[in-house]
C-alpha cells in the first residue's frame, strides 16, 4: 500500500492491471471455474468499498473497468 501513497502506483499501472484480470495463467489458478467476466465484474464490486485511492484517477478506472466488462459481455 506505501506505493499508492507515495504515488508510485499510477492510473496506468491499476489500468495494466485490469487489462490482465483473468488473462494470465497464474490469475486463472484460483479461479478456474470463474471467467473473466465473472472477475471483472467482482474487481468492479470491489471498487465500490475502495477508501484509499491516492492518485489513482478514480472516474477513469470505474469508467475502463466497466468498458472491458462491456467487451466481455459481447463475446
Amino acid at each position: 500500500m506505501d506505493t499508492i501513497q507515495t504515488g508510485k502506483y499510477t492510473t496506468q499501472n491499476e489500468l495494466r492491471f485490469i487489462k490482465g484480470i483473468g488473462n494470465h495463467v497464474q490469475d486463472r489458478s484460483f479461479c478456474l471455474d470463474r471467467s473473466r467476466l465473472e472477475i471483472l465484474r467482482s474487481y468492479r464490486r470491489s471498487l465500490d468499498k475502495r477508501e484509499v485511492w491516492g492518485d489513482l484517477d478514480k472516474e477513469n478506472i470505474l469508467q475502463f473497468v466497466e468498458g472491458e466488462i462491456e467487451k466481455e459481455e459481447l463475446e
